[in-house]
C-alpha cells in the first residue's frame, strides 16, 4: 500500500491550493481500509510473498479492501482464521540474525526456541 501510495503521490505535483486538495483527497481515500463480508475456505491455500511463505492448513480468509473516491478500491491484503505454517527463508545470514534478534527482543519468544535461525 505504501508503495501504491508513493507512486499516486508522484502523479501529483504540489504547486497550488487545488493540488494539495487533491493530494488530500486521494490520500483520505487510500486510507480506507475494509473487510469484505464474505470468507472463503483456505484449506491447503499457499500464498507466498518474497521470503515468505503461507500455507493454510485449516482455515478461512477475508479479504480486506481499500480505497474510495478518486482511489479504486481493491484488495489490498487479507485475515486468516484458522491453523497454518508459515516460513521465511533468508539470502543472508545477517538478515536471519536481525529477524532472530528482533523475535527475541520484541515477542515472548525465548532465545532457544530460535536459535536455529540465527546460525
Amino acid at each position: 500500500m505504501i508503495a501504491k501510495a508513493m507512486l499516486y503521490l508522484g502523479a501529483f505535483q504540489l504547486s497550488g491550493s487545488a493540488h494539495a486538495e487533491s493530494l488530500q483527497e486521494w490520500w483520505d481515500g487510500a486510507g480506507d481500509a475494509h473487510f469484505g463480508s464474505s470468507a472463503y475456505y483456505a484449506d491447503g491455500a499457499t500464498v507466498t510473498d518474497g521470503p515468505c511463505s503461507f500455507t493454510a492448513e485449516k482455515g478461512i480468509f477475508v479479504p480486506l479492501y481499500g480505497g474510495k473516491g478518486p482511489v479504486p478500491e481493491e484488495v489490498v491484503g487479507f485475515a486468516f482464521v484458522g491453523k497454518g505454517e508459515l516460513s521465511l527463508e533468508f539470502d543472508r545470514s545477517r538478515d536471519a540474525k536481525a529477524f532472530a534478534n528482533h523475535l527475541v527482543m520484541r515477542t515472548d519468544t525465548e532465545a532457544s526456541e530460535i536459535a536455529d535461525v540465527a546460525h
